[in-house]
């Protein structure tokens, strides 16, 4: 691509130059600046060395004004910049052999928040794929399939961005962005991977002292909940299509219910994780 550019970008000055030497376009004006302006003009930056310099200020002007107003042409607007991103993710998974999947295994997704986070971010994306909850197994799968870069994207919002040891109804008060993945790629939830203060350490130990007895297999439950990548690679081809939730009542009904779609490998990784 930056060849490409560079090869246009001369064929356009060589154009220009051939014009310039037939005489069908004015010459330019010299490119004045403060340090060659008294080289460039000579006898004439001698005689009135203000008024030169004042008109040498005007062209530096002009040319940062002219620069502004052409990176404002170019920009896109929002929307445009959402199809821009929507369409590279297409194009990304579209590739030969470009398609890949991965797996995950999930403790426990029973936190809403955490389960909306999965869900749009995998829309966002554009993966198919599905997360089958087990309540009886206390195990929870979840499979996605897409382009190279939609799957590493989500991979990193499983593995580090979800705080999975977060009790329902904790952090209601934060800035956190729900479901980003179409945000600006430079920005990519930095925020998220910063660590707390120690000043507010004691404050959430602290906190679990006036838990009711009926909320302490749900803390110690969160506390040890996880969520662990069991396969990540290309695939031939898609396996599902869209992205849902699905619950099962036990193990084999989970594992039937992956064999119609060719994936029941996945949950035998998930029942050996």
């Amino acid at each position: 691509r930056k060849k490409i550019r560079k090869s246009s970008r001369q064929e356009r000055e060589q154009e220009k130059r051939d014009k310039l030497m037939m005489g069908l376009i004015p010459a330019p004006e010299p490119k004045f600046k403060l340090s060659n302006f008294m080289k460039v003009l000579g006898e004439q930056a001698v005689a009135d060395p203000s008024r030169v310099e004042m008109r040498v200020l005007q062209q530096m002007q002009q040319r940062v004004l002219n620069h502004e107003m052409r990176n404002q042409a170019a920009k896109l607007t929002p929307a445009e910049r959402r199809d821009k991103k929507s369409r590279k993710l297409h194009e990304d998974a579209a590739k030969p052999g470009a398609l890949q999947a991965a797996a995950f295994c999930v403790k426990d997704l029973a936190n809403l928040k955490h389960r909306f986070k999965v869900d749009v971010n995998a829309q966002q994306y554009f993966l198919s794929g599905i997360v089958l909850l087990c309540p009886s197994e206390r195990l929870n799968l979840v499979v996605v399939e897409g382009g190279p870069k939609g799957v590493r994207k989500f991979t990193r919002l499983m593995l580090n961005r979800i705080p999975w040891h977060e009790v329902q109804g904790e952090g209601a008060g934060d800035d956190e962005q729900e479901g980003d993945g179409m945000k600006d790629e430079d920005n990519d939830d930095d925020d998220e991977d910063e660590e707390e203060e120690p000043t507010h350490r004691p404050v959430a130990a602290s906190s679990h002292s006036h838990i009711r007895p009926d909320e302490a297999d749900l803390l110690s439950s969160s506390e040890s909940n996880r969520c662990d990548l069991l396969w990540h690679g290309a695939v031939a081809r898609r396996m599902f299509t869209g992205f849902r939730f699905q619950e099962s009542r036990n193990s084999s009904a989970a594992k039937k219910l992956l064999e119609g779609r060719g994936a029941a490998h996945y949950w035998e990784l998930a029942m050996r994780a």
